[in-house]
C-alpha cells in the first residue's frame, strides 16, 4: 500500500458485484456495478473475459454478477487522512454468476 506524491494508494480487493450496466465493447467505457450496497462505474480490463464473452461461453443477463478482482484507486485527504475511493478497474474476472432462478410454484 504506497502512497505516490499525488496522495494516492492503490489497492486490489476481490470482490462481488452486481451487475447494473454491460459495455458490450472491450475498451475503457464503464460498467456499472453495486458492490457493497454502492453503485460505482468500473471499467474491464479483462481481455480474457472478453475472449470467452464473445466466444458465447459467457451470457450475461441483468441481476448477474461477477467475482472480480477490482483495483481501487484511492485519494488521501489532506485535512482527516482519509483514504477515500476515486477510481475502480475491474482487472481480472475470476467467475460469472448467473442470477438465481426464481423457483416456480
Amino acid at each position: 500500500r504506497l502512497v505516490n506524491e499525488e496522495g494516492d494508494r492503490v489497492i486490489v480487493e476481490y470482490a462481488n458485484l452486481e451487475i447494473s450496466r454491460v459495455i458490450l465493447e472491450r475498451g475503457r467505457r464503464k460498467w456499472e456495478f453495486y458492490w457493497r450496497g454502492v453503485k460505482i462505474s468500473a471499467p474491464v480490463i479483462d481481455d480474457q473475459f472478453y475472449d470467452r464473452f464473445f466466444a458465447h461461453e459467457i451470457t450475461i443477463a441483468p441481476g448477474d454478477g461477477l467475482r472480480a478482482a477490482l483495483r481501487i484507486t484511492q485519494r488521501q485527504d489532506p485535512d482527516s487522512g482519509i483514504f477515500m475511493n476515486r477510481k475502480y478497474e475491474v482487472i481480472e474476472v475470476l467467475e460469472h454468476i448467473p442470477r438465481m432462478r426464481q423457483a416456480s410454484f
